[in-house]
């Protein structure tokens, strides 16, 4: 009636059976020959009862929904190059799974287009998400959807015959030019160092919240810095002259910015909407054109082009998150660093005291 048997793409013992012109085969999720079978003796009872047609449709061992999915994320989280990657996974899995619940989705075998579909119709119009968030967790189910046909728990990626809304065009980030900078600056008041620490170090606007006094070394002018990015701890040289605005001689501790610190990501990026609103009114009361808080990391990498520093250094100054540079430049000159922000934030000063 049926039989287990192995292939060499996957550890796992396939169940095969083919019964009133229906053929379902499904792995049994065990290496272990004895075990698998006991799962075949199972399975071939449940059609005896139930019919192959109930059976196809049904849950059993191995292959419940929310079984399979905390199988995958436990399999993958040492491997994953983030915490915040981790994270994002997790919550638009769990996304996933709440929308399978409301649908009565019970096993991956009910995962097909259409139902991929309808979640995209429900993101759009229940969660109200915009189609690049919608993008990327289909992104993520689609990887998931991969793993379980390379292990046999699906046939095929229903994503991959999906239509994602389409991308609004999004304005890109722009350098800003000294008249913006001197603006930015003039006006930032009670923002003055948060855009400041961007300007000089070119850290990602979360990143740069989540810098604590205790990260600086006042004696060798660099601040330890955690790339959430690659989820790496990086050197970058700072000037003096952000040590001293940032009143760093006085020996203060915790977080620089406590309104932007938190230790969940998300309420990070949240966060940092506030001095983003700011930034984006003092622009536009000036007639300045629209720019964001990653406009500040173009434009340090735009003034160390200027002042001449070559694609790898910047590479370096700027904590690239490409796996082949941090492996190239994984010993970076602390230096070469303190020459070049040393002239970079001259340049700056410069910048804000011209009209």
């Amino acid at each position: 009636m049926s039989r287990i048997y192995k292939q060499d793409r996957s550890p796992y013992y396939l169940y095969d059976t083919h019964v009133d012109g229906i053929r379902v085969r499904r792995s049994t999720q065990q290496t272990n020959r004895k075990l698998a079978t006991e799962i075949q003796l199972k399975w071939d009872q449940e059609i005896l009862q139930h019919g192959i047609r109930k059976f196809h449709r049904g849950v059993t061992p191995g292959t419940d929904l929310k079984t399979v999915c905390d199988n995958y994320i436990r399999r993958i989280e040492h491997t994953c190059p983030s915490q915040d990657r981790m994270s994002q996974t997790k919550r638009s899995i769990n996304r996933f799974l709440k929308f399978c619940s409301r649908e009565k989705i019970k096993t991956p075998q009910d995962i097909t287009k259409s139902e991929i579909e309808s979640f995209i119709k429900y993101l759009s119009v229940n969660d109200k998400l915009a189609p690049k968030s919608i993008s990327n967790i289909i992104q993520i189910l689609s990887q998931m959807f991969d793993d379980w046909v390379g292990k046999d728990i699906l046939d095929k990626n229903p994503c991959h015959y999906v239509k994602l809304p389409r991308r609004r065009q999004v304005r890109e980030n722009r350098v800003l030019d000294p008249r913006d900078i001197n603006l930015i600056l003039k006006h930032a008041g009670h923002w003055k160092n948060y855009y400041l620490v961007l300007l000089e170090t070119g850290l990602r606007a979360g990143d740069a919240a989540c810098i604590f006094y205790e990260d600086f070394d006042l004696k060798k002018h660099l601040l330890k810095v955690r790339i959430r990015k690659i989820d790496t701890v990086y050197s970058l040289s700072v000037s003096k002259r952000l040590i001293n605005e940032l009143g760093l001689e006085k020996h203060k501790t915790g977080p620089v910015f406590p309104e932007l610190y938190d230790e969940n990501p998300q309420k990070v990026n949240d966060k940092t909407a506030r001095p983003r609103k700011y930034l984006q009114k003092i622009l536009k009361d000036n007639n300045r054109p629209h720019a964001t808080l990653h406009s500040f990391r173009h434009t340090f990498n735009h003034l160390l082009s200027l002042s001449g520093v070559s694609m790898g250094d910047r590479q370096i100054l700027l904590a690239h998150s490409s796996t082949n540079t941090t492996k190239i430049y994984s010993h970076p000159d602390i230096n070469l660093q303190k020459s070049i922000i040393d002239t970079l934030s001259k340049t700056i000063i410069d910048l804000e005291m011209s009209d």
